[in-house]
């Protein structure tokens, strides 16, 4: 991914196929984009959750945006403002990854994170189209609804990934399963690459994948995240603040994989108004969105 190179893709072959770079699919600009309408959140329920579920949150101040059917509850600690449009239709032959029916795209403006590598956004999807275009799509829902239903456990081998990026997760943390108003769906902390790469504060981001009860409805949430002690960038030789995590170069895969599971635990270990935007807030935020029929 940015700025990465492909020195290191067969170490990388031992947990992800991929072998090609590719960013995050970009949303073509929507003939009517539109600024939301602010109004001041006064109160909101969330359903009850799953003993694996995170805590409904109390109310947040925050804008309750809304486009077409969807709506959510904007916290003015995570982002100033939306922005709202459909994205067209991709079908494309040989990047196949890359096809999606036209669906919703919220991209958060004001964002509390700036200088990062993804672009903090809501994407809504109508499933069932989004599962016959795309097979990684299809896999992911799959995943997805196993986790929901109880089928699997919410661990790191059963999570979904992100169909449109053309790389893997590298590590996951801070797993939770979410209820909005009418569907639930997983949370956690990632990055996406290609190769071993470092824990840091420009790619680590907050991962939402969720399905309306009816099956009709996909979500997918990218925003990203900070944490105190991750290094500010990719770069190896980043410096690392007091506590956190040294990268421990390349050549050892045993210490690699040893890294990731340090920096799992300490992003485990740290509480959830540590990060910035708050895992809190992100919470509520997903907690409340509303997709009508």
């Amino acid at each position: 991914m940015k700025k990465r190179l492909l020195i290191l893709g067969l170490l990388l072959a031992v947990i992800m196929a991929c072998a090609t770079t590719q960013t995050p699919l970009p949303a073509t600009p929507a003939q009517n984009v539109e600024t939301m309408v602010a109004a001041t959140m006064q109160s909101w329920t969330a359903n009850a959750p799953s003993p694996t579920s995170v805590p409904p949150t109390p109310p947040v101040n925050g804008q309750v945006v809304s486009f077409e059917n969807v709506s959510f509850i904007l916290p003015t600690d995570v982002a100033s403002n939306a922005l709202a449009g459909k994205v067209p239709a991709v079908n494309e032959v040989d990047w196949t990854w890359e096809n999606a029916p036209e669906h919703i795209k919220f991209q958060l403006d004001g964002y509390r994170l700036y200088d990062t590598f993804h672009d903090p956004r809501i994407l809504v999807f109508p499933a069932q189209e989004y599962m016959a275009v795309n097979e990684g799509a299809s896999s992911s829902i799959a995943r997805l609804q196993a986790i929901l239903n109880g089928s699997v456990a919410p661990t790191a081998e059963n999570l979904p990934h992100i169909s449109s990026f053309n790389a893997g997760q590298l590590f996951a943390a801070q797993i939770q399963v979410i209820q909005f108003q009418g569907g639930s769906g997983v949370r956690f902390l990632t990055e996406y690459g290609q190769y071993f790469a470092t824990a840091n504060n420009t790619d680590l981001f907050y991962q939402f994948q969720g399905l309306t009860s009816d099956g009709k409805y996909y979500i997918l949430a990218i925003l990203p995240v900070s944490h105190p002690l991750l290094a500010v960038d990719e770069n190896p030789e980043a410096y690392v603040p007091e506590g956190g995590i040294p990268f421990p170069g390349y050549e050892n895969e045993n210490a690699l994989n040893n890294y990731y599971t340090d920096i799992v635990n300490l992003l485990n270990a740290t509480t959830p108004d540590r990060f910035a935007p708050t895992l809190s807030n992100l919470d509520a935020m997903i907690q409340s969105i509303t997709i009508a029929p």
